[in-house]
């Protein structure tokens, strides 16, 4: 499956968003992904694929870094495994677009630029 960048930060159509995340913290824009994600695409990624944990455990895993209770490489360990869930289903456009947005979002722990989906 090819990889799309959705985001060019040049057209107009998301200037106003551009301009709000160039004015948070790494944290303030972590904890806004990682809920969305948490909210929204763990639902959609737990009713094609129930029994896989691995997006669940990144969103942990990046809240736990939030925490001061882990640190990054280990972090970055449960997001590589969360990609790697959503290469093994990339035959359910669905499953795998809310697994790649998991990984992303907890991905902004790490760069706060992940949460515009780079």
């Amino acid at each position: 499956m090819k990889r799309k960048l959705l985001t060019d930060y040049k057209v107009p159509y998301i200037a106003d968003i551009v301009s709000l995340v160039q004015t948070q913290s790494k944290t303030t824009l972590a904890n806004w992904v990682i809920d969305y994600a948490e909210t929204n695409m763990l639902k959609i990624w737990q009713k094609y694929h129930p029994d896989d944990l691995r997006p669940f455990e990144a969103i942990v895993a990046a809240r736990r870094w939030l925490a001061g209770e882990v640190k990054l490489p280990y972090v970055k360990s449960c997001i590589l495994a969360c990609h790697m869930s959503a290469r093994e289903s990339q035959d359910n456009l669905t499953a795998f677009v809310a697994a790649r947005a998991i990984g992303q979002s907890a991905s902004t722990v790490h760069s706060a630029r992940h949460c515009m989906a780079h």
